[in-house]
């Protein structure tokens, strides 16, 4: 990961205040969030914590994608994050974790 000066880092809870942020450890996310605020024109670099491929997926109004623990990389501002209880049968067949993230 790396970025310009030209942009800040600032460390922070989730959006919703410490619960939200708390919900979202139930679904393998971590519960500070990284926010980078651009001043002007810059270059931003950002990599997965394990091996694989990422993907930029475009989103429209009224989209949403359901995002498995350490999936989820970034989006702009105008995205919300939710944490939802996926049900107890269906955390067991999926060998995941009982809650997910759902970004719209």
């Amino acid at each position: 990961m790396f970025f310009e000066s030209t942009l800040d880092l600032r460390t922070q809870r989730a959006e919703g205040g410490f619960f939200k942020s708390l919900k979202r450890t139930l679904a393998g996310e971590k519960f500070f969030t990284n926010v980078y605020y651009a001043h002007e024109d810059g270059w931003l670099a950002l990599t997965a914590s394990f091996a694989g491929d990422i993907r930029h997926i475009p989103m429209q109004a009224g989209d949403s994608w359901i995002v498995f623990s350490g999936a989820y990389i970034a989006s702009s501002m105008n995205l919300t994050q939710d944490t939802e209880f996926q049900g107890l049968a269906r955390g067991i067949m999926s060998q995941e974790k009982r809650f997910i993230l759902t970004v719209r």
